[in-house]
Parts: C-alpha cells; structure tokens; sequence
C-alpha cells in the first residue's frame, strides 16, 4: 500500500455445487436426496417408476436411463449413490453408470448382493478397473436402521471420500 504495509489477500473460487445422482426415489432415494440438497449438493433423483418422483423437492428424471441422463451434466466430482430396489434393476442400469466420469459410485446393498451383481456384469463383458470403481455396502457403519439413518451415513461416506481425494 501506500503507507508500505502489507496486505494479505485470500482468494476462494466459486465451485458450482457438486452433482449427485440418487439411482432409486424410494424411501431411502428421498432421504438421500434430501439431505444431498441440504448438504449443498445439486441432488439429481432418477426412477423408473415416475409416481415416486412426484412431491421429491429435487430434480427428478425417469424413463429409460440413458434417455433421461442424457443432457445432464456429469464430471469428475459427480457422485452417484445407488438405491434401487433389486438386483436386476442394478445389472440393467450400472453400464449407463459406469460409462460416466463420476467420481464416485455407491451401491445400497449387502455385500452378497453387489457379489451378484458385479459376476452378473463381467458376464456381460465390464472389467474389473470399471467395475472396482463401485463402493458397496454403501454408507458409514452408524448403526443406521431408518432411511434418514442410511442417508446420514451414505452422505457422510460421501463427503469423508471426496475430502480423501
């Protein structure tokens, strides 16, 4: 300055929130979603079935899943967090998932169901570097029972994850 001091100044950029996608608008879909927003993430809820999406105060998409991806916006910080309701509906849409550049993909589940899951897609010709992107269970082991519970420790894996990256 003029006087011939010193003056420190810090600089943060503006990061556009993070996207996440929550696979499933179940009970657990719209916890997870909630406490995504809450959270300042840009939640993003996709179901097959459109009559769950209804009153989720997020963006909702439906349909085929690659339709309805198309056009959204994935990068290297986009999380997806998988909470559907079965087995076969995982090995139909995790290609679509794998194909994107998420950071991070979570699947709900024990760890015999994504065992299944992950034979049924190198069947189906997936690598093992694709398919070891996938964490699953998905989730802090809290104890968590309710599907505000499993939100609580699916966002908070989320966050200790990107925090590690």
């Amino acid at each position: 300055g003029v006087c011939g001091g010193d003056v420190e100044v810090y600089v943060e950029p503006y990061l556009q929130p993070a996207s996440m996608l929550i696979v499933g608008g179940g009970h657990v879909g719209r916890a997870v979603a909630e406490l995504a927003t809450w959270s300042g993430f840009n939640a993003i809820v996709w179901d097959d079935r459109a009559e769950l999406l209804a009153d989720i105060d997020a963006r909702c998409v439906t349909g085929d899943i690659a339709a309805a991806l198309h056009g959204l916006s994935f990068d290297e910080r986009s999380i997806i967090v998988v909470v559907t309701r079965n087995t076969a509906l995982d090995i139909e849409i995790m290609p679509t998932l794998l194909a994107t550049p998420c950071a991070y993909i979570g699947v709900m589940g024990s760890r015999r169901r994504w065992a299944t899951t992950r034979d049924a897609l190198g069947a189906l010709g997936h690598d093992n570097d694709q398919l070891d992107r996938v964490h699953s269970p998905i989730g802090m082991e809290i104890g968590a029972e309710t599907p505000a519970e499993i939100a609580i420790s699916i966002i908070a894996e989320v966050i200790s994850t990107r925090e590690r990256s």
